[in-house]
């Protein structure tokens, strides 16, 4: 199952909540979940779960001086050649989990990277639906053709959305293809502010279980800064009403379930 994460806007929240999502459902429903980088996002998706110094060493023997990650799958993909063998053999295991990720390129080009994965995107979707895992996709911001790609193909979509009059943009909105398929979720929710999920909803005419609001966490930031993301959520799993982490691990449950 491919499920894709996609803002209009606001790289860093879109990366927050990529990470969160597919950690949280790996935790809640004890099942492999993959996630991995699907557009060329500067926020490498590893960093959240493997940090960006000690930690960081179990990449470098295996991803970069093995070229292996996401350059490798690209180049296998190009060739016709990738397998779910050839996907397997390049994701990390995060300890202490059913979670997976996907090495992020090394190369420091972003228009390399895209054009590369313009060229090979298709052939990697079509590799991951013979998949029977979960597999998150980060979609990045803004529309573009790889972007488009991930969201037409996915199975479901996770939209970001900001908090405001004009939640959902007009091209969104138009598009029945994506619209169908999505849930969406505010990131940095104010309960207290006048655009609330209510009058959102009511607005776009969106179902309840199509909408969901998450509330800024800066333990959460600071846990993905460090490459804790996991993590955290695994350690506040279970926490109780008191604890000031309740409200963000309590909706982002609500929403992992709903995925």
């Amino acid at each position: 199952m491919k499920i894709a994460v996609w803002g209009d806007s606001g790289e860093k929240k879109v990366y927050e909540c990529f990470m969160a999502l597919a950690s949280m459902v790996s935790l809640i429903t004890q099942e492999k979940v993959i996630a991995m980088q699907g557009a060329c996002d500067m926020r490498k998706i590893d960093f959240g779960f493997s940090g960006t110094k000690s930690q960081n060493v179990m990449k470098e023997d295996y991803a970069y001086y093995n070229s292996r990650g996401i350059d490798q799958i690209i180049l296998r993909a190009i060739s016709s050649e990738l397998t779910t063998e050839h996907m397997w053999d390049n994701f990390i295991h995060v300890p202490k989990s059913r979670l997976f990720f996907l090495p992020s390129s090394r190369k420091c080009i972003d228009e390399l990277l895209y054009d590369e994965l313009n060229c090979s995107i298709d052939y990697i979707l079509k590799v991951i639906d013979k998949m029977k895992e979960k597999v998150f996709i980060s979609a990045d911001c803004g529309r573009n053709g790889i972007s488009d790609k991930i969201l037409y193909n996915a199975d479901m979509n996770v939209i970001c959305i900001g908090q405001r009059n004009e939640a959902i943009g007009k091209e969104l909105l138009q598009d029945n293809v994506i619209m169908d398929k999505s849930v969406f979720v505010i990131t940095d929710y104010d309960a207290s502010s006048k655009y609330n999920i209510g009058n959102i909803r009511r607005k776009y005419n969106l179902a309840g279980e199509r909408i969901y609001g998450i509330p800024h966490n800066s333990c959460f930031d600071n846990a993905v800064c460090e490459g804790k993301t996991y993590d955290f959520l695994r350690k506040n799993l279970n926490i109780r009403p008191e604890h000031d982490n309740y409200e963000f691990i309590s909706r982002l449950k609500l929403l992992a379930t709903a995925v």
